[in-house]
């Protein structure tokens, strides 16, 4: 929401709030000392989300959802409103000089995509920084499997916009992208959201291209199942191309048919092997 609406006693007045596509992931450490700050991982791209809303002003209401497992106690404040949490937000153009934005599920770092260790643990905040930095050209993806957060719904795979190529492949410390192995370190990207290993809420389509010039290089695409109502959800559950598409060492596994969709006026070349897998 552009301006949220205040918590109420109501049942499921967190739950069921419309949420972004976007998540952070956090596992702190134990919290031994009282009076101490504890940070978490940067946060900026699920404020990002919406701010980004033609409807937001300054000044409007915003709601953070935390969720997990295990206890922690913690209090805004106790009878002392002057205590209570205040969240500062400082604004940053920051792009990285070398173009290029890491991922890697198990990442220890700032999450902030400037580095293999301090890489985002989760392709669509990769996806989001780029859509706002124009200098960046490159998205390296350590071996792993990576679907969108859960809780979105079956439109919301990834989307892949003009003028970026994406790598997969890497063991999560290369320098260089001939260093990669081809197959010992696989990068996949899942349709599996909703409940795990239940294909029938699956993504309709895993990865959308939208504009020219993109390239996938090294990535297995898997679990997309386009049984929607309308004719663009029938089709196309691995990749549904709206561009310019190069393709390199890509494999399509376990996807509905037709698993790849070349839209009016699209294009697909194919530079390696493409493989389409039951």
């Amino acid at each position: 929401s552009s301006d949220a609406s205040t918590f109420i006693t109501k049942r499921y007045n967190i739950s069921l709030r419309a949420k972004t596509n976007q998540a952070v992931q956090w596992q702190p450490s134990a919290w031994p000392v009282l009076n101490q700050e504890y940070s978490s991982p940067d946060i900026s791209h699920l404020i990002q989300n919406i701010i980004d809303q033609p409807s937001w002003i300054n000044g409007n209401d915003l709601v953070l959802i935390m969720k997990g497992t295990g206890l922690r106690n913690s209090w805004s404040y106790d009878g002392d409103p002057m205590k209570a949490a205040e969240l500062t937000i400082t604004f940053s153009d920051f792009c990285p000089e070398n173009g290029i934005l890491y991922v890697d599920q198990n990442a220890t770092g700032l999450q902030d995509g400037s580095s293999w260790y301090n890489a985002y643990r989760s392709f669509e905040q990769a996806l989001d920084h780029a859509s706002h930095c124009p200098g960046i050209a490159q998205i390296w993806i350590a071996d792993g499997t990576y679907s969108p957060y859960q809780d979105v719904d079956r439109s919301a795979g990834f989307t892949i916009s003009a003028g970026l190529n994406v790598y997969g492949g890497f063991q999560g410390n290369e320098t260089n992208i001939n260093q990669r192995i081809d197959g010992m370190y696989p990068t996949i990207l899942s349709g599996d959201i909703g409940t795990i290993s239940n294909t029938s809420d699956n993504l309709y389509h895993v990865v959308t291209i939208i504009g020219g010039n993109i390239l996938l290089d090294g990535l297995t695409i898997m679990g997309g199942l386009a049984n929607g109502g309308t004719l663009p959800l029938q089709t196309g559950s691995g990749i549904y191309n709206q561009g310019i598409l190069t393709c390199r060492q890509v494999t399509l596994l376990s996807n509905s048919a037709p698993s790849f969709y070349n839209a009016t006026g699209s294009q697909l070349i194919s530079t390696g092997i493409v493989q389409v897998k039951p």
